[in-house]
């Protein structure tokens, strides 16, 4: 799926400034020791190519949002334990709601602002399969460790 990538991971941040492309292209990339990537690779029995699904259920903070001044409580909370717990890592609406109840209404509010991304579930063409797998390795002097 030439659309989606592997990654370099960042302190604080899953999807760094460089990428892996999934087919082969010129990238321009560089790895350097210290490095930490996401090698993640997407197969397919369709065409290949994807879209965006109504679907959202992973969200991320946005830190370069404007200041918002939010008048809901529960948002407010929820805000606190984002910055608390999550900072800019993604989190799922079902981890939100393992916390606080009503935590939709403040996630609604949250993306409406732009303080939220929204990682929408991806789809093929109905009928094919999709796979993902992933790798995680860190660059060191003497080749690369693998990490997961």
């Amino acid at each position: 799926i030439p659309e989606l990538s592997g990654h370099s991971i960042e302190k604080w941040q899953v999807h760094g400034g460089k990428e892996i492309p999934n087919v082969a292209a010129p990238s321009g990339i560089t790895f350097e020791e210290g490095d930490v990537f996401a090698l993640e690779c997407f197969a397919s029995t369709g065409t290949g190519n994807i879209s965006r699904s109504p679907y959202c259920y992973i969200y991320e903070y946005n830190l370069s949002a404007d200041r918002v001044p939010f008048r809901g409580k529960i948002t407010r909370k929820v805000m606190g334990w984002i910055g608390n717990k999550k900072k800019t890592l993604p989190f799922s609406s079902r981890e939100l709601r393992q916390e606080f109840r009503t935590g939709q209404f403040a996630i609604r509010e949250l993306t409406n602002t732009g303080k939220l991304y929204q990682h929408y579930v991806l789809r093929e063409q109905k009928g094919v399969y999709v796979s993902q797998y992933e790798h995680t390795f860190l660059v060191t002097a003497k080749g690369i460790e693998q990490l997961t």
